[in-house]
């Protein structure tokens, strides 16, 4: 026959053992549960402590044995708005047999997950975050405490010796740049070569097979206001520097003194990273504007390439060049 202990409402729990034939129920009880020792440190809005000392492992254990489909276990925690279906965070592993799609719903997988509200993973001091894989003794990838994303650095060797898979990412430490994985070969991300205005690279290695439209400094456009001044202010979020050759385009009208896709150079006077002057030549007389101007304006950097041909343009695709720039195929 199974045995019961009922415990009153300001008794606190320092052992108990819990099987088939042994329960603990609570009738009115106030305090906290404590099982084996106390904690070693003062907390408040305890609802239970679970303490011991121990040379190994110290574990508490939940585990579903049923392998259904549809089973799983897992902890969760809710807010003062939580019900069934929301407001909830959850921990847990899926059966040996569970199925669904998605990665939440693959059979054996362990998963972390909030329901209804953000998730966020972190750390609240100057702490990085590791992420490993298969034991590793070298992180997968990482966060450092400065914020910045830190990718795995595999020698080519390591780096080819990865089966081919469209959107890996690794820095080749024997190349000495980051290399990105296309679902057929590794090809340079950036590349290497010399630095020009703003910090930007002027020459990159790129593949020789272009596969989807693209034109030349689309990339760098970003959206801007321009005054109708003597001179004209653009401002825009920038990273330019004197002589900065620059373009702007427009979904309606440029006021007049400005023409789309037309090259003008960024001036000393008044530069700064968060508005500038342009003229129509390197150090020349600032740009004056007048009349109305409609739409969207946008504005970026003038860029030039170049790459060792041949340059195959598949079927479908265009490579357009805007007034003012180049590409040199070498």
């Amino acid at each position: 026959m199974a045995s019961t202990t009922y415990i009153d409402g300001t008794t606190v729990i320092y052992a108990a053992w819990l099987n088939d034939v042994n329960t603990v129920t609570y009738k009115g009880f106030t305090g906290y549960l404590s099982i084996a020792t106390a904690i070693t440190y003062a907390d408040t809005g305890l609802l239970g402590q679970f303490a011991s000392n121990t040379a190994g492992y110290n574990q508490f254990v939940i585990q579903n044995t049923n392998s259904g489909s549809a089973s799983s276990s897992s902890f969760l925690a809710s807010n003062d708005a939580g019900t069934a279906s929301t407001n909830y965070v959850e921990m847990g592993i899926n059966s040996s047999t569970f199925t669904g799609s998605g990665a939440f719903n693959q059979a054996g997988y362990s998963y972390l997950a909030s329901a209804t509200t953000d998730l966020a993973i972190g750390t609240y001091g100057s702490n990085s975050i590791h992420f490993v894989v298969n034991s590793g003794v070298t992180d997968a990838f990482g966060i450092i405490a400065a914020g910045a994303p830190k990718f795995p650095s595999l020698t080519t060797t390591q780096k080819t010796a990865i089966a081919n898979a469209a959107g890996l990412m690794v820095f080749d430490s024997t190349l000495g740049q980051f290399s990105g994985n296309n679902g057929v070969a590794w090809t340079a991300v950036g590349g290497s070569g010399a630095v020009g205005g703003g910090a930007d690279l002027l020459f990159s290695e790129y593949d020789q097979l272009m596969t989807t439209s693209f034109t030349l400094g689309q990339d760098t456009l970003t959206t801007c206001t321009i005054s109708i001044a003597s001179p004209a202010v653009i401002t825009m979020s920038n990273n330019f520097v004197a002589n900065q050759p620059v373009i702007f385009t427009t979904t309606g009208a440029l006021p007049t003194g400005l023409t789309a896709l037309t090259t003008y150079y960024v001036l000393s006077t008044g530069l700064s990273s968060s508005s500038f002057e342009v003229s129509a030549t390197k150090g020349g007389t600032a740009v004056v504007t007048s009349g109305s101007q409609s739409g969207t304006q946008s504005c970026g950097k003038q860029k030039n390439a170049s790459m060792a041909g041949p340059l195959v343009i598949n079927t479908g695709a265009t490579l357009t060049i805007p007034s003012g720039s180049r590409l040199v195929v070498l």
